[in-house]
């Protein structure tokens, strides 16, 4: 059966996940493989460059309208970020998640309808300072899915925070966000809310750091 392929951000999206490095107005954020002594930064080589992760074991990405009723839920499903602007010290790195690199396993295999990507999109992380955690924002991704013979296509309106980033081994992406109808049915629901969990899998340590 042909592998389907969503955002969740779907999220991861996340996604997510990421933009591997958010910033503020003086300092930017990075996400490193390990947690840098107090005052110094995290050294290059430390520095994560792609992102590589799973729904997570046990938990359901969860897909519902706005006012409780769940749509699909998908416990299969993985994301590829890569750093695609390297940022410096005052700007903000982007990580870029590819129509391919956002997969959804199909329905009846994972998922309990069709979802398939149309479109891609990016991902930052922005330090919350005095934690090894992060919140996530990302712009694009589209998706279509399939309910009851009904086809809907949804995605990200504008810019949103998707989630957050809990640093750790391992390191997850929360995705809890509202995206919108781009296309389709007059059955299909204007908004849904995307909730689900990933496990960050490339890396046994992932830490959001400080620049």
């Amino acid at each position: 059966m042909k592998s389907s392929k969503a955002c969740g951000l779907v999220a991861v999206a996340a996604a997510a996940l990421t933009a591997f490095l958010g910033a503020g107005s003086a300092s930017a954020t990075v996400l490193c493989t390990t947690t840098p002594p107090a005052g110094t930064a995290c050294g290059t080589g430390w520095h994560v460059d792609t992102i590589v992760a799973s729904v997570a074991t046990g938990s359901s990405f969860v897909v519902r309208t706005t006012t409780g009723s769940v749509e699909y839920t998908c416990t299969v499903g993985s994301l590829t970020a890569e750093k695609s602007a390297t940022g410096s010290a005052t700007t903000t790195p982007v990580g870029t998640v590819t129509r391919a690199n956002l997969t959804w396993g199909p329905k009846g295999e994972g998922c309990t309808t069709t979802v398939d990507t149309v479109a891609g999109g990016t991902l930052e992380v922005h330090w919350t300072p005095e934690t090894d955690d992060g919140t996530v924002t990302a712009t694009g991704f589209e998706w279509t899915t399939v309910t009851a013979g009904v086809t809907c296509t949804f995605g990200l309106e504008g810019t949103k925070s998707i989630g957050e980033i809990t640093g750790g081994a391992p390191a997850t992406l929360h995705v809890n966000v509202v995206v919108v109808k781009k296309a389709g049915s007059f059955l299909c629901p204007p908004t849904q809310v995307l909730e689900g969990t990933y496990t960050i899998t490339n890396h046994t340590t992932v830490h959001v750091v400080e620049k």
